[in-house]
């Protein structure tokens, strides 16, 4: 049983309900708890806004061990929140990276880089999320303004 489902059925939801409270479908919240690994592969808005509705941590919700310890570990990062609206941009440069050597370190283009910073990156996977933080050595909350209520 995955995480999400034995979180759901403790707080006495349905599937419909979690959606509902949740913003995403049945649907979604069905293949989220039938599939185990499958939430690590969601967007890390899809899993903030479940462990928002859940009242919960993001990696309360996370069934991999691993990404549980990294997300952990890199949310005692301090985080710096110096900018009105802080996103990767804002991170990397003040890290002192280039766009390409992110997108290297991380393992794909450098236009995926640049997308996330001109439009967000509230569609990032878990996975990269996990790595991003820590190359950039911040708390997942400086780069993905939606986690600031789960992390």
């Amino acid at each position: 049983m995955t995480k999400l489902k034995k979180l759901r059925i403790e707080r006495g939801l349905t599937q419909n309900e979690l959606a509902k409270i949740s913003g995403l479908t049945q649907t979604r919240i069905c293949a989220l708890e039938n599939n185990e690994g499958m939430i690590e592969g969601s967007s890390t808005y899809t899993i903030a806004m479940l462990a928002n509705a859940l009242g919960v941590k993001l990696w309360d919700v996370i069934d991999n061990e691993k990404y549980v310890i990294i997300l952990k570990e890199v949310s005692q990062y301090p985080r710096e929140m110096k900018y009105e609206r802080v996103y990767l941009l804002n991170v990397r440069m003040h890290k002192g990276l280039s766009q390409l050597n992110l997108a290297k370190a991380l393992g794909i283009s450098q236009g995926c880089v640049s997308r996330w910073e001109n439009e967000g990156i509230d569609s990032m996977r878990m996975t990269l999320l996990c790595k991003a933080c820590s190359i950039l050595h911040c708390h997942p909350c400086d780069i993905i303004n939606s986690l600031k209520e789960v992390i």
